[in-house]
């Protein structure tokens, strides 16, 4: 196998001329649909009831759709309840371990290996721990908050995973009948190997948020997402291209940001945003990674900026803004490539013994 891996300038260039490749993908169009629609709901429905923060959580809630699998109905609704289910417990620590300090850092990296071995043993990589430890790590950063309030995001960001639920349900049922299901796969991956990425993974996800603090980053977390994405890659090779995709994709993104965050004043106007590019992120995400990451980026700064956004105030800083959000995914890509070339590692010495 090593003799057909390119090296030296071939194994360098290899990532650049993935950028003009467009990867063939069978995804409907309706799942986008399906997704826009169970992410932007929450967000709107928050939005007219003057509470923003709790159809942020709502919207974060439905992303366990983005985990729905291709099998039997059953088995794709039990799927994507039980990473409801996990969002929910992951977003419940987050609150928690708000304002903690090293115990946020390592509570963290435990629920990264978590979410990983959680994934792995599902089978639901991509999209991999992403959507679990973000909302983790959002709550966590953002400074701990009076009881009452926790718990009405908490509980708006569980309904998000019951209405996941629901869109899953009708979606699979439509889709079902025009497209073949998939039978479930037995996990063809030894606990042990599952279990070291896992620590790995949460290792280099607090060596993430560690780096962070101490460089004095202003959203440590979005250091903690970029290294999780990179990870998600399967090899130091994949890594390496996947981060040279979000790294481009991401200077692509934060130039879409600027105008799309001096024209959004109102929150209803960022919940149309986040769902227009929620939409074109599932239809590009298998086809062009960098492209697809260049929708995701000025999508991921809405759901975590637009509490601060208001009217008037909103385009104040958004070149401070995009600029650290840039410092934060090279700092998180570097991280993650690190963190597979030592996943790599590990398992040659294990195949090794």
């Amino acid at each position: 196998m090593s003799a057909t891996r390119p090296t030296g300038t071939a194994a360098l260039l290899a990532p650049l001329r993935s950028l003009r490749t467009l990867q063939p993908s069978d995804r409907p169009w309706e799942l986008a649909f399906a997704c826009m629609i169970a992410a932007g709901v929450p967000l709107l429905a928050g939005s007219a009831a003057g509470l923003v923060g709790e159809g942020l959580a709502g919207s974060l809630g439905a992303m366990a759709l983005l985990y729905l699998p291709r099998t039997p109905l059953l088995h794709r609704l039990r799927i994507v309840a039980i990473f409801g289910l996990a969002m929910i417990a992951c977003y419940a620590a987050g609150l928690w371990l708000a304002g903690r300090g090293v115990l946020a850092i390592a509570g963290l990296g435990l629920l990264a290996s978590a979410a990983t071995a959680l994934c792995r043993s599902l089978q639901r990589s991509p999209p991999g721990s992403l959507f679990l430890v973000m909302p983790a790590a959002i709550a966590a950063a953002a400074g701990p908050l009076a009881p009452a309030r926790a718990l009405s995001q908490l509980a708006a960001l569980a309904t998000g995973c019951l209405f996941a639920v629901a869109v899953a349900a009708i979606y699979s049922i439509y889709i079902g009948r025009r497209r073949a299901r998939l039978p479930v796969q037995p996990l063809g991956e030894r606990w042990s190997a599952i279990w070291r990425d896992a620590a790995v993974h949460g290792m280099m996800v607090a060596v993430a948020l560690v780096l962070a603090a101490v460089l004095g980053l202003s959203r440590p977390y979005w250091v903690a997402i970029s290294t999780v994405t990179i990870m998600s890659g399967a090899s130091v090779a994949h890594a390496w291209q996947r981060k040279i995709h979000r790294v481009t994709g991401t200077g692509a993104g934060l130039i879409l940001a600027v105008p799309l965050l001096s024209v959004i004043h109102v929150p209803w106007q960022a919940a149309i945003a986040i769902m227009a590019l929620l939409f074109a992120v599932e239809m590009l995400v298998v086809r062009h990674y960098a492209l697809a990451v260049a929708f995701i980026t000025p999508m991921a700064i809405l759901l975590a900026e637009t509490p601060q956004l208001s009217v008037g105030e909103g385009a104040t800083n958004v070149p401070a803004l995009l600029l650290a959000r840039l410092v934060d995914t090279l700092l998180g890509a570097a991280i993650g490539v690190a963190g597979v070339a030592l996943q790599g590692t590990l398992a040659r010495r294990a195949a090794r013994h």
